[in-house]
């Protein structure tokens, strides 16, 4: 019986040591692997009418790659356009300017589209297939960072 617990005990002490982030992506990939594989694919969120955007963007080292914005971004899905209107924080030293334009979007489960930059997404609660929330972010041709959220209005 002691070398039980003492072999208990060093199981124990093992799995104390495996870090927070290694043990939750475990956690995780035993979920995913748990469900029935005949489960229905998730359907694409709709994007449509006004939503509040706040984003950030931020190009390090460089001191001037700070850019901010907080608009209205209202999304059209029968033309797949996007239009922002809205203000943008940038520049060394700081200076606010109006923003406003239009641009092509598309989105998947996992995805939004503006214009020629695609998005990594996550979308929040949906009301009739429409997606109250998304979070959403890239590393940009230029090598900077954005990430954007957008709230329902």
């Amino acid at each position: 019986m002691h070398i039980q617990s003492q072999s208990r005990n060093q199981a124990l002490h093992r799995a104390a040591a495996i870090p927070a982030a290694a043990l939750a992506a475990c956690l995780f990939t035993a979920t995913a692997m748990a469900q029935s594989p005949q489960a229905e694919a998730p359907t694409v969120p709709i994007l449509k009418g006004g939503y509040v955007l706040t984003a950030t963007e931020n190009c390090l080292p460089d001191s001037a790659g700070l850019r901010n914005e907080t608009a209205s971004l209202t999304f059209d899905p029968k033309s797949g356009t996007a239009k922002i209107k809205g203000y943008v924080m940038s520049g060394d030293p700081l200076s606010l300017n109006p923003a406003k334009g239009s641009a092509s979007y598309s989105n998947s489960t996992q995805t939004l589209t503006l214009g020629s930059q695609t998005y990594q997404a996550v979308y929040g609660h949906r009301e009739k297939g429409i997606a109250t929330y998304v979070s959403f972010m890239a590393v940009e041709p230029d090598g900077c960072g954005y990430q954007g959220w957008l709230s329902r209005q």
